[in-house]
């Protein structure tokens, strides 16, 4: 994440105490974050409680003496030493805080009790997925994600867990493949995860699994269902609910709001990108959704901008574009595409249609409704469906320098 994004979190909650890190390797490559963290405590000093930054140097050497800030090796120096103990808490004190994708502002924080969510994970890893003590849950996922908290909490069944936080791709595809089969091979059993007993373990499986996830990671929380042998709700009583209150389940969902973008996995708001790219005086107004088509196999973020004037939208100005959201936020968040259009779809109440571009440019047939301002607008949309017209739109740029 940028500083911005970061900020963002981190000044609703006012932390203490904050961890950072000097540097990270991703994808084979050396990512200094130095300047990050200096821009980020000197906005942590302006939060009420903040007391002060810890950071722990990796690679690289880093001497400047920081205000409010000490080192890894500082911090632990200065801790008095005594017997570990476990203090008795409620059942629903916080335990984790998660944060929305920011659709309509900044992102939310949600706060989740340490105790529901324990025994939610415990019904998952127990029930859903058959994990027994002395098993192995091996997990790819950063530890900014809920499924770090996840398998946090699935300690609890009695066995480990491995977490690879990296790029699944470097050096080649089977570096997680070769992690999980040095592990098996140690004196720990390692026999759960996606890999051992494929059959049996594995979340997605059959003759044929796709790439797409499972399930996303916000809906861990929402999985309630747990069956029996016989294809029955257990517990099986009619009237779940306090002093016998009748409870109705319905089948029908509510799927992610218009604005929520998930490519690879990795889930934002359009409004993060909207703020990212509002000094950009080119631009009288933008999109931004998220392209899946039949033949995807994941969802592609597209920007699309009108113009102000006689202004063009160049591969220069693109470049800036791209450069300014990664590092405003993060370079997960930057665009597959960026396209010009003639206008921008807008309800008569002045919101931006989001959710009808989306369905438009992913290939879906829709009807637009009363409630559109400039219908005609939405058939402009209709040739980002084709690869033949986003492959000639990437070029483009090339000759307008």
């Amino acid at each position: 994440m940028g500083t911005e994004s970061i900020m963002q979190r981190l000044e609703q909650i006012e932390p203490k105490i904050v961890f950072f890190e000097s540097s990270v390797h991703y994808n084979g490559k050396l990512r200094s974050l130095t300047e990050k963290y200096e821009q980020c405590l000197g906005r942590l000093r302006k939060v009420a409680d903040f007391k002060r930054a810890v950071l722990i140097i990796r690679d690289e050497p880093y001497s400047k003496e920081q205000p409010d800030s000490t080192t890894w090796g500082r911090f632990l120096s200065t801790a008095k030493g005594r017997p570990l103990t476990f203090e008795q808490l409620p059942f629903s004190h916080p335990g984790f805080i998660v944060y929305s994708s920011g659709t309509t502002g900044a992102p939310k924080c949600i706060v989740h009790s340490a105790c529901g969510l324990l025994m939610q994970v415990k019904k998952d890893y127990l029930l859903h997925l058959d994990v027994r003590p002395g098993d192995t849950v091996y997990q790819y996922t950063t530890t900014g994600w809920i499924m770090w908290a996840m398998v946090l909490c699935g300690l609890s069944y009695g066995g480990s867990v491995v977490v690879y936080d990296g790029s699944p791709l470097y050096p080649d595809p089977l570096v997680t493949l070769r992690l999980v089969e040095k592990l098996k091979d140690g004196k720990t059993k390692y026999q759960k995860a996606y890999f051992e007993r494929f059959g049996n373990n594995i979340w997605t499986q059959g003759d044929f699994i796709s790439a797409s996830p499972v399930s996303g990671g916000f809906t861990i929380l929402g999985r309630r269902s747990v069956f029996q042998e016989g294809g029955k709700p257990f517990p099986s009583s009619t009237s779940p609910g306090s002093n016998g209150s009748l409870v109705h389940i319905l089948t029908e969902e509510i799927q992610s709001s218009d604005g929520v973008l998930n490519p690879s996995g990795v889930r934002f708001g359009s409004a993060e990108i909207y703020q990212a790219i509002k000094k950009f005086t080119e631009f009288e107004e933008t999109i931004c959704i998220g392209q899946r088509r039949p033949q995807d196999n994941d969802k592609a973020v597209i920007l699309f901008v009108k113009m102000k004037g006689s202004q063009h939208l160049t591969k220069a100005l693109i470049v800036s574009v791209r450069s300014a959201i990664s590092t405003s936020l993060s370079p997960r968040h930057v665009p597959k595409f960026i396209f010009d259009v003639p206008e921008i779809p807008y309800t008569i109440n002045g919101k931006k249609i989001e959710l009808a571009v989306k369905q438009i440019v992913s290939s879906q047939v829709i009807t637009p409704s009363g409630a559109v301002m400039n219908p005609e607008s939405l058939k402009f949309f209709q040739r980002f469906a084709h690869d033949s017209y986003l492959k000639q739109k990437v070029e483009e740029p090339k000759n307008q320098l």
